[in-house]
């Protein structure tokens, strides 16, 4: 029907453990193929962790029954792979525009207009997150987490000379963006007699984004953003304009 046409193959396995609902651990892999990527790197594998302690199950805690419900400390671990590329990227896709000369005729047809690199693969992203869940009896409830993200081997087209022709780049696995931060959750939530139910919540969140590794490619200007290594990732760019020199006649 004229969409893009590929094959995304993928094997999950978990494992769940829960102790007298104190002690929480799940774990997971999975193991993913997709053929935007050639033969050889096809194939990527995905595990993740977490586990939790729900401390207000334990005997030194039941005093704080009446004023706390749910105390519960955890943390996770994980990797996810990103395979979003051209579904054609890997064939060498014929595009029509291209005129030629034949036979002193300009004639239409048909070219090559991107490079490929058959080396490309899949892009990693790794998750470290530490969090902290609180119920109170009053119905107030918070949620704080830290979290940790380090995005590895990123698809992007990094420029290429003019000389080979004006063709697009080619995707290429190069740099690494982590983000740090720190978010909050403070809600309420209520249930009337009459079944209604109350539920608020605020959310405060600061994160800190920055490109740590370019592999020598930096900076990628996409006016008017850029990817430049020590800042966020795609940034405004540009001149920084101090004012302006006039002069009249």
């Amino acid at each position: 029907t004229g969409g893009a046409v590929f094959t995304y193959l993928s094997y999950l396995a978990r494992v769940n453990y829960n102790y007298d609902n104190k002690y929480l651990f799940e774990a997971n892999i999975r193991r993913d193929g997709s053929s935007r990527f050639a033969d050889g790197h096809k194939w990527g594998t995905f595990p993740s962790f977490s586990a939790g302690w729900v401390m207000t199950e334990e005997p030194f805690m039941k005093g704080t029954r009446r004023v706390l419900d749910m105390l519960k400390l955890r943390a996770s671990w994980g990797k996810l792979g990103n395979q979003n590329i051209n579904s054609y990227y890997m064939s060498d896709v014929l595009n029509t525009g291209y005129n030629y000369s034949f036979g002193g005729t300009l004639s239409s047809g048909v070219a090559v207009n991107s490079l490929i690199n058959k080396n490309t693969t899949w892009e990693t992203t790794t998750q470290t997150d530490f969090g902290i869940d609180l119920n109170f009896s009053n119905g107030i409830y918070a949620t704080m987490d830290y979290f940790h993200k380090l995005t590895d081997d990123i698809l992007m087209q990094t420029p290429i000379p003019w000389t080979m022709g004006g063709l697009a780049a080619p995707y290429v696995n190069v740099g690494k963006v982590k983000n740090d931060g720190v978010e909050l959750t403070l809600g309420y939530q209520k249930k009337f007699a009459n079944g209604l139910m109350l539920k608020t919540s605020a959310n405060l969140s600061h994160i800190i984004n920055k490109v740590t590794d370019l592999h020598g490619a930096s900076p990628i200007i996409n006016s008017p953003k850029a990817v430049v290594e020590g800042y966020a990732i795609n940034s405004f760019y540009g001149y920084v304009q101090d004012g302006i020199y006039q002069i009249n006649d």
